[in-house]
């Protein structure tokens, strides 16, 4: 049960790291102009927000799957 409350925790931690990250690329892409540096350090935190959004959601998956 702990476990189950934990994944999905860094479930909705991972979607809101994504829908953050996509707002500032959207906002350096049509609004303000930032640094290169802020857009990769912006694209390393989506792809890890991606990583433990599927990692979180394959595990809830499976621990539903076998209760």
């Amino acid at each position: 049960m702990n476990e189950k409350i934990t994944m999905r925790r860094l479930q909705i931690a991972g979607i809101i790291f994504s829908v953050a990250g996509m707002i500032c690329f959207l906002l350096w892409r049509f609004v303000l102009s930032m640094p290169d540096w802020f857009i990769r350090v912006n694209g390393i935190v989506l792809l890890i927000s991606v990583f433990i959004s599927v990692f979180s959601s394959v595990r809830l998956f499976k621990n539903q799957k076998s209760e």
